[in-house]
């Protein structure tokens, strides 16, 4: 019998990491049959930057990517919110290079989103057409390759949100830590792949499973398990959380408008068929903000799931109210995205149409529900024909969202002259990246932080007035570069009196003075150092005691978490052995 069981799920699993691999290929096959190309329209630049700098700085320099000095006069790397090396999937353009690593990871996060919704399939008791629909309508939708076509790289970790959901579901429904422990996890991964609006998104949706579950229940077990799982995300996520928390605090993004749409524009975002990255909807912003497509047979699939017992799907349609109503936005002050939008980080947030996104994973689990009524009411038969209403959604789904792939491989980083010595450059923001290559920075850059705001940087770049170069002394003496890199800068110094030694970049508290004499102080917004009269090298490295003490906070609870692991299964293989004993008497 154990054997049989075994054979089931090695089938089961098979069958799975077929379709995955096959549904991955098939929506990504641009990408893969151009590896080496890279998108370079629209806000590519802006984030394929950081991964280049990141890249450079640990593969080529051996440092820790603390500092960029490439974009908008330097700004903290690692700490940006929407930074994405705090991750494993990082290790790609480690192996393969910044461009063709960054291109494997489209794919793979396709396949993240798949297993993880058959995964949630599986968790809500599902049968197999349940689980393989619940798996392919979510990231067959539209908004993923709408989001990758105009280069907002910070949204593939939305990919982890049926993880998230599954995982939530399983922590309600044992005794375990583990379910917790993990969904904890996966938030600070999302969190370290820049996605601050997945995270706070991800929050929303586990607490609405969770007070359905405790409600349902009617049991405080869940509502625990929830603060587990916050206690070991932050946790886990200190290494990126700490450093960004302040960055964030020094120089936050500002607060947007409250921004709203009307039902008819969300349902043309759902159902009209005709959704390329550049089209202009009805306002101002393309469709990559509106767009998620979830078509006429994916919306029959879900229609039908209403068909079963309401305790399976009664949670998800609520989901799917409650962020159908945030979609909409400020249309009035009590509004819930007007409510929320007074809160921290929310208050940053914009483009309320994106919680879309999470009207489509929950409708995703009621077309499952669908598919799961039909093949178990009409035995044979209802399982083709959910079959076929499945295979109709995702191929419909393919020919609306496939052709946003061409963007990530448009073309290729135009070629500029490389600059043997790092150096300032005021271009257009699309130029960040060409810039970067030529070890050029990009004082005209795009960005979500207050850093782009001319009036926050007194950095002036090379082919603009009053440039006195990347390093000077305001007063008389000599000056020498001896080393730079982003985050270690050395130089001689040779004054006859007090003098400041002036770099040529933003100033920022964490740069410290490791050799040499002297004071680090802001020069009217620039990186500088007082210095006294001599002959001395003077030496600066970039050193974030947040960052030291997030690491330090992540790696205990890596440990606190494998000793819950390894208590856990102490006490399964404890409980197997009573069975056991139990078995033989």
């Amino acid at each position: 019998m154990t054997g049989r069981i075994r054979s089931n799920w090695l089938g089961e699993a098979a069958l799975a990491v077929i379709a995955m691999a096959a549904f991955a290929i098939a929506f990504s096959f641009p990408v893969l049959t151009h590896l080496g190309r890279i998108g370079v329209v629209w806000d590519w630049p802006e984030f394929l930057i950081r991964n280049w700098v990141a890249f450079h700085s640990l593969h080529d320099l051996h440092q820790i990517p603390l500092w960029n000095p490439y974009e908008c006069g330097g700004m903290p790397l690692l700490a940006h919110p929407s930074s994405q090396i705090v991750t494993p999937l990082f290790a790609l353009p480690m192996i393969f290079g910044p461009f063709v690593g960054l291109n494997l990871q489209i794919p793979i996060h396709l396949a993240i989103a798949w297993s993880g919704g058959y995964v949630l399939g599986r968790v809500l008791g599902m049968g197999l057409m349940g689980r393989l629909t619940c798996a392919s309508i979510f990231p067959a939708s539209s908004w993923f390759y709408l989001h990758i076509g105009v280069g907002h790289l910070n949204f593939l970790p939305t990919v982890y949100l049926p993880w998230v959901a599954a995982l939530v579901l399983a922590g309600a429904q044992s005794f375990s830590l583990l379910p917790w422990i993990t969904a904890g996890l996966l938030l600070a991964i999302m969190f370290g792949e820049g996605g601050v609006y997945q995270v706070t998104q991800a929050v929303m949706l586990a607490l609405l499973i969770v007070c359905w579950m405790a409600i349902a229940g009617r049991s405080w077990r869940p509502l625990l398990g929830i603060a587990v799982m916050f206690v070991f995300a932050a946790g886990f996520g200190a290494i990126k959380l700490l450093p960004s928390w302040r960055m964030m605090r020094l120089h936050p993004r500002p607060v947007q408008d409250i921004e709203s749409s009307s039902i008819t524009i969300l349902l043309q975002g759902l159902f009209t068929r005709h959704q390329f990255y550049d089209r202009q909807r009805i306002e101002a912003w393309g469709f990559w903000e509106l767009g998620a497509y979830l078509g006429p047979a994916g919306a029959a699939l879900a229609l039908l799931g209403l068909a079963g017992a309401p305790r399976r799907w009664f949670a998800w349609f609520l989901a799917a109210l409650v962020f159908f109503v945030l979609a909409l936005g400020g249309v009035r002050p009590w509004f819930p995205w007007p409510l929320l939008h007074h809160l921290p980080i929310f208050s940053w947030e914009r483009m309320p149409e994106r919680f879309l996104i999470l009207f489509i994973l929950a409708a995703s689990v009621m077309a499952g529900l669908g598919s799961d009524f039909l093949a178990r009411l009409y035995k044979p038969w209802g399982a083709a024909a959910a079959l076929l209403l499945l295979l109709a959604a995702v191929a419909d789904a393919w020919m609306v969202s496939r052709p946003n792939m061409d963007a990530p491989v448009a073309g290729q980083v135009a070629t500029v002259a490389t600059s043997p010595q790092f150096v300032q450059d005021y271009e257009d923001p699309w130029s960040m990246m060409n810039l970067a290559l030529a070890n050029r920075g990009a004082l005209h850059c795009n960005e979500e932080l207050d850093f782009h705001e001319a009036a926050n940087t007194r950095v002036i770049a090379a082919n603009q007035p009053g440039y006195r170069g990347e390093y000077y002394l305001s007063g008389p003496g000599s000056l020498d570069q001896v080393r730079w890199t982003p985050d270690e800068l050395r130089y001689d110094v040779a004054t006859r009196a007090a003098n400041v030694l002036v770099i040529n970049q933003n100033y920022d508290a964490n740069w410290r003075l490791v050799r040499g004499r002297g004071e680090v102080i802001s020069y009217g917004g620039l990186l500088a150092v007082r210095v006294p009269s001599g002959t001395q090298r003077v030496w600066l490295d970039y050193k974030s005691n947040w960052f030291r003490l997030g690491a330090a906070i992540s790696l205990l609870t890596c440990i606190a978490a494998a000793a819950v692991w390894r208590r856990e299964q102490r006490i399964v293989r404890g409980l197997k052995s009573a069975d056991s004993l139990d078995k033989l008497r």
